[in-house]
């Protein structure tokens, strides 16, 4: 069952590398910066609701322990989005 779902865990890496990886190369292209980390945060976001949602089918407890995860996604998505558009 865990095996199915690994797609969540190797995009939720990549969303790390994309918001982590530049961390000291901000200043180089800062306005581009946004725009990959914030469509890596909806992909991850997506990701999770799939996860949720399978798994609320499976066992609904670990259905309903995704909900803060993927609210902190969305959260963090809306501020790379806002971030984005001050920059712009």
């Amino acid at each position: 069952m865990l095996h199915e779902r690994s797609d969540t865990l190797r995009v939720t890496q990549a969303w790390g590398r994309t918001d982590y990886g530049k961390a000291g190369e901000g200043s180089r292209d800062h306005l581009g910066n946004y725009v990959p980390r914030y469509t890596t945060a909806v992909v991850v976001a997506g990701f999770i609701l799939a996860t949720g949602i399978y798994f609320y089918f499976v066992n609904r407890f670990v259905g309903y322990l995704l909900i803060p995860y993927f609210l902190w996604v969305s959260f963090a998505s809306f501020l790379n989005y806002s971030l984005w558009r001050l920059n712009k």
